[in-house]
């Protein structure tokens, strides 16, 4: 209760600050995030909305990119927080993709991720990719949601959530497959990552409760002996002139082949499937 107090008393200071442009932007992406983390663990909408609404007077001209990407990071974030408020899981709310949180959310993200291109800060990095893979994940554009996921994971290969969302996002995507040997090998991808996740730090106790679920369903559908075993891919030709081999590996390389398995893996096997 003293901490539920304590975060609203700070609120409130910050709500009632009547000049936010009078302060300098790493203290506006302080005093902002706080608006948004307070509302949100003490369920404020209505102080949510008041901190959205400080977002839209900030003038952006002094900032630098680096202030830029914290800015539109947190403001994601706020949209998200909103849209968790009011919708309830697998309502058809929840599933509504042309709602104004879920729009606001992915533009302020991916506004993030363009100002972020010359930062160091490659934590910042991996939580806006992250993010971005679990929104198109949810629109269902699960190969884009993939690459966000690897390009978070390269970044940064033991970063918790983007490993963990890597693994339940491919768990999803195969539910949509047709080919039952696509879909195993999609499960085990999923199975090689969430294992991976749960083993780390920083990893949300929700999160792992769902992720240790999924696990057990994996090993319920699909043979353990294949899911523990290497992939043993042979090595076919995929193709017959040089120019031709060439052009297929640029492709599989950059993940044009219209073959599932593409989204992950890079084999020749992809080419000749």
């Amino acid at each position: 209760m003293l901490r539920e107090n304590q975060m609203l008393n700070k609120l409130n200071v910050f709500l009632g600050i009547t000049e936010i442009n009078n302060e300098k932007p790493n203290e506006i992406n302080l005093i902002l995030g706080s608006i948004y983390e307070f509302s949100r663990e003490l369920n404020l909408i209505d102080a949510l909305n008041k901190g959205i609404e400080i977002s839209s007077l900030v003038d952006l001209n002094k900032y630098s990119d680096e202030d830029k990407m914290t800015f539109y990071y947190n403001l994601s974030n706020a949209w998200s927080y909103k849209k968790m408020m009011f919708q309830e899981l697998n309502t058809s709310l929840y599933w509504d993709f042309e709602s104004e949180e879920l729009v606001q959310e992915i533009l302020n993200c991916r506004k993030a991720l363009y100002y972020s291109n010359y930062s160091n800060n490659i934590n910042r990095k991996c939580e806006i990719l992250t993010n971005l893979g679990n929104n198109l994940s949810h629109l269902g554009r699960f190969s884009e949601a993939v690459e966000c996921w690897c390009l978070a994971i390269n970044l940064k290969d033991n970063f918790p959530m983007a490993i963990g969302n890597l693994g339940f996002g491919l768990f999803h995507y195969a539910q949509v497959l047709y080919d039952d040997h696509h879909r195993a090998f999609f499960l085990k991808e999923s199975n090689n990552f969430l294992k991976k996740a749960i083993k780390l730090d920083g990893i949300y106790p929700e999160a792992k409760t769902d992720f240790l679920r999924i696990l057990s369903v994996i090993e319920s559908k699909v043979d353990i002996t294949f899911l523990n075993n290497k992939n043993d891919f042979e090595d076919v030709s995929i193709g017959d002139s040089l120019e031709e081999k060439e052009y297929r590996k640029w492709s599989l390389e950059n993940k044009l082949f219209l073959n599932p398995l593409n989204d992950i893996f890079q084999n020749n096997i992809v080419a000749h499937v």
